[in-house]
């Protein structure tokens, strides 16, 4: 499927996981891919089922890459505190600092981890771990 995007000029694969896309969302991935198999043997299947879901994580690509690209574009339009809580949201896993610091370039480690201390003081973020493996999420 990249490939065939890539080749017909949608380049979002190179910038966005699409494969993450679809592991987060692999329950729905299955229930589509069993509805567009439905009657194969007897050449009776419908892939509408499975193009609406794969056109909905083109487009949830396309999302997150126009985000991203805001972000880049408008680095001091959050603060450091605000962008690490809606990184913590995209990536909707448990991030360390260092990962922190390499998705949020335009703050330095400093800033990340003194704002993960406010965050934290603040039970926005929930630690996980402890010393060097400690990671960060949302509390909930």
């Amino acid at each position: 499927m990249l490939l065939t995007m890539y080749r017909s000029g949608f380049e979002v694969g190179k910038y966005i996981s699409l494969e993450k896309i679809i592991e987060d969302s692999k329950e729905t991935y299955y229930d589509t891919l069993a509805q567009s198999s439905a009657n194969w043997n007897e050449n009776q299947n419908n892939y509408a089922p499975f193009i609406d879901y794969f056109l909905g994580v083109v487009v949830r690509a396309y999302r997150e890459l126009i985000e991203r690209i805001g972000i880049v574009h408008n680095p001091k339009q959050l603060r450091a505190d605000k962008l690490i809580l809606k990184t913590l949201q995209q990536q909707l896993r448990p991030l360390s600092r260092a990962e922190l610091v390499e998705l949020i370039p335009q703050y330095s480690q400093t800033t990340i981890q003194r704002n993960l201390k406010k965050l934290k003081e603040e039970q926005k973020i929930s630690p996980i771990g402890k010393g060097k493996n400690i990671k960060y999420v949302l509390r909930q």
